[in-house]
């Protein structure tokens, strides 16, 4: 998974009811009625259409993630190091690559044991998903051969899965060279997988020998071929995965050809671009996402919970009958109370299950300080009491040691309310708002400029976009993935505006393509999708957002402030060299909602309308009014009719006679 960002984590210390487990007793044991432990051997997973079907019948799985377990994630024991290379190097320095490598198979023989499997069985789980480091199968240096006991753990994941009659999926967390820049990946920063033919042919040569060794094996559920693959966070990454996953996928299929391997997602959750699996001549193919609403700088909420129950998952639900083909969610958790908790968390299980797609929340098992279970929380169970405090830097060796042994005896506190939600007879009672019935979404684009002396762009890829002009409101349409992270890509309908200006206009109405829809007045610096900028927009959550990049290719800062909804007015305003943007919801004073200080190699010149629809394949539709451009020294010309004076400064069309309705025409 994502690492989670500091504002994500935050785990408020309001100690649940725990239920702690000691010894593998009676406590333990899965009611004799869990109609998932009727035990037979099982059967091999296959895809069909859109389920998954075992013995001829559709299966639901429903499960958990192992990690930290194959793949250390030091965040996940409260170590504050940013991935599993930086802890494995320090032990490496201190003690030599021997006693690191003995460090690290004493915690994996004791993180994760057949008393976890019994406990996940107490969920009613019949799925673990098992993410691991290429490294445990195959050395780091050339000539890249297999390890002895290279199957040592996989064997044992999947046979402690089995006997407890649970099915595992194999996810490769970490290939050769790294998928991403981020932690999950085992280090950080590097992404070499999409530039490097020698990694690429590694992570193909060890997909072929995991098919090898496990194609007759049914307890594998599947291969999740790589792990949120999303290279630096801004590259174009649907041309690299069309390119390299057919590949791994042909050389699975040339030694096993029962088992369904997971295609990957983009990082905005879009598997689209697979089109369906028949166009690529595939069999036994699922997709696989990951989903987490309301955290990574989404708005939390029930709000944002229920637009992905009730606008989300049914758009997913369309495409995914259309190319024919099974979903699983590889990862999801709600984590927070006011997103709705343990509830929320039966109601995403529950729903998933009624589209017969698969899913495994992040994760089972979080090891912290302080024992016992907490609200606010990533995990199914934590360590019942208080944790030795290890120094990766200072402990010892035999301290160390001593620690990663006791993970496998310490008392473990179950995640009470969740296992409440998740294993009663009815669901527990949520009241999600109410979400209106999806939107029509234009088809039909009026492309051209309406405004005389403005121009547009359609950053980032985006479809081409455009504006209509009537006599009560510039419409603005615009397609595009999103403004945020270091690539944009929307549609900018755009004037030069060097100097000090005010420009200001009332949003009306923006069609809800998706929650995370944008319109809203931008400066930038220019037409590259990683351009400086500074923008006010709404969404249609009931929200307006002062979004900025200082500069050019650095990171976007958001910042989220709930209204009552449109209309609500905006406006930019440029002093000297910083930028502000202010909010008017119809009662009191302007609202500041935020500033930039824009550094003075940052040179930002073309002020206009963002609009995106957060969906790169469809388009929405803004809707402004009362639009004022106002720069010192220049006149602002006010006429009846849609005409141009000569040298006007600027140019607005007053709209029945009613001098708040304005309609900006052009500007010279």
């Amino acid at each position: 998974m994502r690492q989670p960002i500091i504002k994500a984590l935050t785990i408020h210390a309001m100690a649940c009811s725990a239920l702690l487990i000691t010894t593998l007793g009676a406590g333990l044991q899965v009611r004799a009625a869990d109609p998932v432990m009727a035990l037979r051997p099982l059967p091999f997973v296959s895809a069909s259409g859109t389920h998954f079907i075992a013995d001829g019948k559709p299966l639901v799985l429903r499960g958990c993630n192992l990690g930290c377990w194959l793949l250390f994630e030091p965040w996940m024991q409260a170590w504050k190091y940013p991935d599993q290379y930086s802890v494995e190097q320090i032990f490496k320095k201190r003690f030599g690559n021997s006693a690191e490598h003995h460090l690290m198979q004493t915690y994996r023989a004791n993180f994760i044991r057949n008393r976890d499997f019994k406990l996940i069985r107490r969920f009613h789980f019949n799925l673990v998903r098992v993410p691991f480091n290429y490294q445990l199968l195959e050395h780091t240096t050339p000539p890249y051969a297999m390890r002895r006991r290279a199957f040592y753990w996989l064997d044992r994941a999947v046979n402690l899965a089995a006997q407890n009659h649970m099915y595992a999926i194999l996810d490769m967390h970490a290939a050769p060279g790294r998928q991403s820049i981020d932690g999950p990946t085992g280090r950080i920063k590097r992404d070499k997988l999409w530039s490097s033919k020698v990694d690429q042919q590694r992570t193909i040569n060890l997909w072929r020998a995991i098919a090898v060794h496990f194609h007759g094996n049914p307890a594998v559920a599947g291969y999740d071929l790589l792990n949120e693959p999303y290279g630096n966070f801004h590259q174009k990454m649907a041309a690299k995965l069309l390119a390299l996953m057919p590949r791994i996928y042909n050389a699975v299929r040339a030694v096993d050809h029962r088992h369904i391997m997971f295609m990957p997602n983009l990082l905005s959750g879009s598997v689209r671009f697979w089109g369906s699996p028949a166009s690529h001549g595939w069999k036994q193919v699922a997709y696989t996402s990951h989903f987490y609403p309301g955290l990574f700088g989404d708005q939390p909420g029930l709000g944002t919970m229920a637009w992905f129950i009730k606008r989300r998952v049914p758009t997913m639900e369309t495409f995914l009958k259309s190319a024919k083909v099974p979903f699983y969610v590889g990862e999801f958790n709600v984590v927070l109370n006011q997103s709705g908790g343990a509830a929320m968390m039966r109601k995403d299980y529950d729903t998933f299950a009624s589209e017969g797609w698969a899913a495994t929340m992040w994760s089972y098992k979080l090891i912290k300080p302080q024992g016992g279970a907490t609200d606010n929380s990533w995990y199914m169970v934590s360590n019942g009491n208080n944790v030795p405090r290890i120094s990766v830097r200072h402990s010892s060796e035999a301290e160390i040691s001593a620690y990663f042994k006791s993970m496998g005896k310490i008392p473990l506190a179950i995640n009470r309310p969740l296992l409440a939600a998740l294993t009663s007879t009815h669901s527990p009672k949520l009241d999600l708002p109410y979400i209106a019935p999806p939107p029509v979404l234009p088809t039909h684009i009026p492309h051209g400029i309406a405004l005389r002396s403005w121009h547009q762009s359609d950053i980032g890829g985006a479809r081409p976009g455009g504006q209509k002009l009537t006599k009560a409101y510039l419409a603005v349409y615009g397609s595009g993935a999103d403004i945020f992270n270091h690539h944009d890509s929307f549609h900018y309908l755009f004037h030069p505006a060097s100097g000090e200006f005010s420009f200001a206009a009332t949003l009306v109405q923006l069609l809800p393509s998706s929650q995370w829809a944008k319109a809203g007045l931008m400066l930038r610096a220019s037409e590259q999708p990683n351009s400086a900028f500074a923008m006010i927009n709404a969404i249609p959550g009931k929200m307006v957002a002062w979004t900025c990049r200082a500069a050019n290719g650095a990171d976007t800062t958001q910042k989220m402030i709930p209204i009552s909804g449109f209309p609500v007015r905006l406006k930019l305003v440029r002093t000297g060299n910083t930028v502000i943007g202010f909010y008017h919801t119809g009662t009191g004073a302007w609202k500041k909602a935020g500033s930039l200080a824009m550094p003075t190699h940052t040179l930002m010149q073309q002020v206009g309308f963002a609009v995106l629809s957060h969906k790169p394949w469809a388009y929405t539709c803004a809707r402004f009014r009362g639009i004022i451009l106002k720069r010192p020294s220049r006149k602002t010309v006010k006429i009846a009719e849609n005409r141009i004076p000569e040298n006007a400064a600027s140019i607005t069309v007053a709209i029945g006679g009613e001098a708040d309705k304005k309609i900006l025409i052009s500007e010279k």
